[in-house]
């Protein structure tokens, strides 16, 4: 298929007698720039994922060629098709000896189409993978000369958005508390309580998965604050294992004691003799007790904002629908920052809220206060 002159791959499989041995020098470079890289491991993951993702695929469209290194083989008209590839439908599948050698066991592609906004990030950490190798000193004489992302730009979708519009509205919310109610009225107690409990927990304390995924029940305690009065206090491990604390609402405290009572845990942490309780804060629904994997958080979100979908359509509100539908657990955090900032005014509460380290980042989530800037030139013009 064309695209003026650009051909757009849609590669088939092909022998694997064609394919290179293992990219052992390009997976050295990706572990090296992964190291590289400061953030959480969900971060230096992501990062991972994407880098040996393009290398199965340009061992799979360059397969029969005699190479041994394929990611400084990498051209710009490689970039332009693969992200036409994941913007598109996967007619194929990789095969599995072709993932193995580019360090991945399982297929890293899903057959539909990706969403803009994955695009962009897909393409957006292999632009900085190539900027960053460019500039390292990698082993066996490897060095990348060339930047094949270099000429693609981020979209709006990315560049442009603002976290305010991925917060939810309070009818949005209430489809979501309608979806649990139906959930409960189901049956399935043990889902209903996981669900309920993660959504309650992302939302109060404004985390990310991951962070909720490896938090352990000792992480909440009890501090007195500076009137004295003593507050529940959250030890966060947030991004590049930077810890900080948050206080926790009511709603927070009430779901957390609603949910390890159901798993039949005390209603609060309780001290082993090390001094803390090391239980996790979810736990999995079965199964040894261990924390649960960042994407278990996500995908009981994603389950959860969808049948919240489906009860916006009913009630013929398309827009919530579709809203609810593209949405995911970072929504949840978005949202209390959000109701924050728009409680208070004051977007230095939400930064800290959020435990962002630039008021810059949380400046994204100021409302618009036209109404309240004209009422000000007025006061300005009668003194």
């Amino acid at each position: 298929m064309r695209d003026g002159d650009l051909v757009l791959l849609d590669p088939a499989p092909t022998s694997l007698a064609l394919v290179g041995a293992l990219a052992s020098d390009d997976l050295a470079a990706i572990v090296a720039w992964v190291a590289s890289k400061r953030g959480s491991e969900h971060t230096q993951r992501a990062f991972g994922f994407e880098a040996r993702r393009w290398l199965a695929w340009l061992m799979w469209v360059k397969a029969g060629q005699p190479f041994t290194r394929w990611l400084d083989k990498g051209s710009s008209l490689d970039a332009a098709a693969y992200a036409h590839f994941l913007a598109g439908p996967k007619e194929h599948s990789i095969p599995l000896e072709v993932l193995g050698r580019a360090g991945l066991t399982r297929q890293p592609f899903k057959p539909a189409p990706l969403q803009t906004a994955s695009v962009d990030r897909a393409v957006s950490a292999l632009k900085a993978m190539y900027a960053d190798m460019i500039e390292m000193q990698l082993e066996n004489g490897y060095q990348i000369q060339r930047n094949p992302f270099n000429r693609f730009k981020v979209s709006s979708v990315l560049s442009k958005a603002s976290p305010r519009k991925k917060a939810l509205s309070a009818l949005e919310r209430g489809y979501i508390d309608d979806a649990l109610d139906e959930m409960k009225r189901e049956g399935d107690i043990l889902e209903y309580h996981q669900q309920k409990w993660i959504w309650t927990a992302l939302l109060w304390a404004a985390m990310r998965r991951h962070e909720l995924a490896g938090a352990a029940a000792g992480d909440v305690y009890q501090d007195n604050d500076e009137d004295g009065e003593s507050t529940w206090m959250l030890e966060v491990h947030g991004k590049g294992s930077v810890e900080a604390t948050v206080p926790l609402s009511e709603e927070f405290m009430s779901g957390m004691r609603e949910y390890r009572l159901s798993r039949g845990l005390p209603a609060l942490p309780v001290a082993d003799y090390q001094g803390k309780d090391r239980t996790p804060l979810v736990l999995p629904m079965r199964g040894p007790v261990r924390n649960v994997h960042p994407e278990t958080i996500n995908r009981a979100v994603k389950k959860l904002l969808g049948r919240a979908s489906e009860i916006a359509a009913a009630a013929d509100n398309p827009a919530a629908a579709g809203r609810l539908k593209s949405f995911a657990s970072h929504c949840a955090r978005h949202t209390q920052v959000t109701m924050i900032v728009d409680a208070t005014g004051d977007i230095t509460l939400g930064q800290e809220m959020a435990r962002h380290g630039s008021i810059t980042t949380t400046r994204r989530y100021k409302a618009k206060s036209v109404s309240r800037l004209k009422q000000a030139l007025k006061d300005v013009g009668t003194q």
